[in-house]
């Protein structure tokens, strides 16, 4: 029945169901399994930014001196390193947290016995980048999670679940 299914996942509770399920039909049709994880960037809670404060620590700050204007501008310069620095560390986090995410799933689905399965590792919007991965795949179906790693603010605006099963193309499941 599927030639093709599309699996997002964020490695929350949700979207390991998801996988669950899209591994079940893989294996039953000889499906090709196109996994999806969007990073996290922009999205840091506390858990991951102690992880990423403890795996990237940022240097000593310059001391700052009111009467040294050279003084001022290295500080300057430093905080702004250390801003960029900190950024870097996060993306390298996220997308090291995002492999592992992306390779849990694909060992998931092989162990359950699909057999054609494969990643993408994509950055920005999720919902957006989602749907567009489902016009680029062209899958039979989409499976995701119906609640993910997002935060309350997601609540407000509106689920990635929701946006998907709204906007896609295709057939779309929302596991629990």
């Amino acid at each position: 029945m599927f030639k093709k299914i599309l699996i997002a996942t964020d490695g929350s509770d949700h979207s390991r169901a998801a996988v669950e399920l899209g591994a079940a039909l893989a294996a039953k049709d000889e499906a090709e399994v196109v996994v999806v994880h969007v990073l996290l960037a922009g999205e840091v809670d506390a858990d991951v930014q102690r992880l990423i404060d403890v795996e990237f620590p940022a240097s000593e700050p310059v001391p700052m001196f009111a009467d040294d204007a050279r003084t001022d501008m290295l500080a300057v310069e430093s905080q702004s390193f250390d801003i960029a620095r900190q950024k870097a560390a996060s993306y390298r986090t996220f997308r090291i947290l995002g492999e592992q995410i992306a390779q849990q799933a694909v060992q998931t689905l092989k162990a359950k016995g699909a057999g054609r399965v494969r990643s993408l590792i994509l950055e920005g919007n999720p919902a957006e980048r989602i749907l567009k991965a489902a016009a680029d795949e062209h899958p039979d179906i989409v499976i995701c999670g119906a609640r993910g790693l997002s935060n309350f603010a997601a609540l407000l605006l509106g689920s990635v679940s929701n946006k998907i099963a709204h906007l896609c193309p295709v057939t779309c499941i929302t596991v629990r």
